[in-house]
């Protein structure tokens, strides 16, 4: 038996120890699988040129052929060292090489065409753009060649077209080609420049005009004249200026044309411009003021009526009918008394026999009376108990007719106005817009109704005409209505939606004419 137990024993142990090896050896293998990558991942190279390419796994073998199966000659100037670094020869005859790896311990491999290419022109667009400081401007590069050399660059730019003139701190373009122009700028030409990866010597460049933008005017705008105490009201400002200025305002509310007046506390204006007037607000008027964050010189202002605040009528008590009068109580029935026959006088015999014979005949019928009466006392008694005196009848009382209570008629009251606001429709101002890519335009919804409905809307932007489609990301119109074209904007025709948040079937919409749009910007949707 203990033999039988310790042969079970190692038995469990050697297959554990193998599903461990096992489980090992594939994460081993998964770990060192190969694979070639380049920089750039770029798959072109000059003749007479090096490309380094890397790759993963143990113990690796390399190699170049003018063939996929390893066997295709080169030209003897055409290697490639057991680091990865490949040199072609200058008179190497294939138009195509390949690079094959392969891991002599876990006989892994990996194969990578690499194009034998020439690079004639490197093309910048777009050209001699304006951009305002502050502002961002998109460039792409287009790489031509014969073999199809490879559309990867490097990009720099500078005060002079070789890029080598320094620019002010904060300025600089990225590796994508996105050029960011500080808010202090000095200069007022910036040379961008895109250089071949495959071949350093071919580069392209491009000019850009640098501005400063001014604002010439702000206008502030309301959607009513008035404003009851208590409430809120939205209000919009529209910057006007040379340069797309930027539509960025600071809000400020005051009880004077000079803007210096002091408002009674919880009367205030937020940075999107919703003025929240106090209840307890004395002034008669509030004048609200945007002055621009790019010329804090240059402001608008309008001014609002105060109104009292709207009182809320309680509606009347429905009247309430009064309860029905109480009948009185119906005495109990009592039998009327025996009156004993009247004595006849003397003389009179013959009427007194005649009465006594009437009598006679009428004895049968008092004595049933008396007999009814007698067992009705009786039937009195019983129910009353001893020591009660038997109550004292009495006639009974004509009934007293009920007293009837005229209604109540409560006055009507007149109905009471309704008080809910009402959406009836929504407007964008300007109604229709052209501009360029990498801009900003500022809208402005106003929302119609009765009773005062909430100006606020919900903004959407978009290539169909209900806000929705594939856009630039950088394409967005913000919560106050700004709206922003990104640099790579593709779409020729945009459309912005504003929906009233207090009633979603209602909204209107504006289109956008984007006039510098051209199809080869479709190429960076994704940027």
């Amino acid at each position: 038996m203990k033999r039988n137990t310790s042969f079970l024993r190692f038995f469990l142990i050697a297959a554990a120890s193998a599903v461990l090896a096992a489980i090992t050896l594939s994460g081993c293998a998964s770990f060192y699988s190969v694979s070639i990558r380049t920089n750039g991942n770029v798959s072109s190279v000059l003749a007479g040129g090096s490309l380094i390419l890397r790759s993963s796994g143990r113990d690796l073998e390399w190699k170049v052929s003018s063939t996929s199966d390893g066997s295709g000659p080169v030209a003897n100037g055409t290697f490639i060292t057991q680091n990865g670094v490949l040199t072609v020869d200058i008179y190497e005859p294939s138009s195509v090489l390949y690079i094959i790896v392969k891991s002599l311990r876990d006989n892994y491999h990996d194969i990578k065409q690499i194009r034998i290419v020439t690079v004639n022109t490197v093309a910048v667009t777009p050209v001699n753009e304006i951009v305002a400081v502050g502002r961002s401007l998109q460039f792409k590069a287009q790489v031509t060649g014969n073999n199809n050399p490879d559309n990867a660059v490097t990009w720099s730019v500078g005060a002079n077209t070789a890029g080598t003139g320094a620019v002010t701190a904060g300025t600089s373009i990225s590796s994508n080609g996105t050029l960011s122009v500080a808010a202090n700028e000095s200069l007022r030409t910036l040379y961008v420049i895109a250089a071949s990866i495959i071949d350093k010597t071919k580069s392209g460049v491009t000019s850009v005009t640098v501005v400063v933008p001014t604002v010439t005017s702000v206008t502030v705008s309301a959607p009513s004249h008035s404003i009851p105490a208590g409430t809120s009201m939205q209000f919009t400002a529209n910057v006007v200026g040379t340069y797309d200025p930027s539509k960025a305002v600071t809000w400020r509310v005051s009880s004077n044309a000079a803007g210096t007046g002091a408002v009674t506390p919880g009367t205030t204006i937020n940075a999107n411009g919703i003025l929240s007037v106090a209840s307890s607000e004395s002034v008669s008027a509030l004048f609200v003021f945007a002055a621009s964050v790019v010329d804090q010189n240059k402001y608008g202002s309008i001014s609002v009526a105060v109104t009292p605040a709207p009182v809320t009528v309680a509606p009347p008590p429905a009247p309430v009918a009064p309860p029905p009068a109480a009948l009185p109580p119906t005495p109990p029935a009592t039998t009327p008394p025996v009156t004993p026959p009247a004595a006849t006088p003397p003389g009179n015999t013959q009427q007194h026999q005649n009465t006594n014979q009437q009598q006679s005949r009428n004895q049968p019928q008092r004595n049933q009376q008396q007999e009814r009466n007698q067992q009705q006392t009786r039937n009195q008694q019983t129910q009353t108990p001893p020591d009660v005196t038997p109550p004292v009848v009495t006639p009974t009382p004509e009934p007293t007719p009920p007293v009837v209570t005229p209604p109540v008629t409560t006055p009507s009251e007149p109905n009471p106005v309704p008080t809910t606001p009402t959406v009836t429709g929504v407007s964008i101002s300007p109604a229709s817009v052209s501009t360029k890519t990498n801009t900003n335009v500022q809208l402005s919804a106003t929302v119609s109704g009765t009773n005062n409905p909430s100006s606020s809307v919900t903004w959407k932007v978009g290539p169909n005409p209900d806000g929705s489609g594939d856009k630039a990301p950088r394409t967005v119109v913000s919560t106050s209505g700004r709206l922003t074209v990104a640099p790579n904007e593709w779409n020729p025709t945009l459309y912005v939606v504003a929906i009233s948040t207090a009633d979603t079937s209602k909204s209107a919409v504006i289109a956008v004419t984007i006039t510098n749009n051209n199809a080869n910007q479709g190429s960076n949707q994704g940027n």
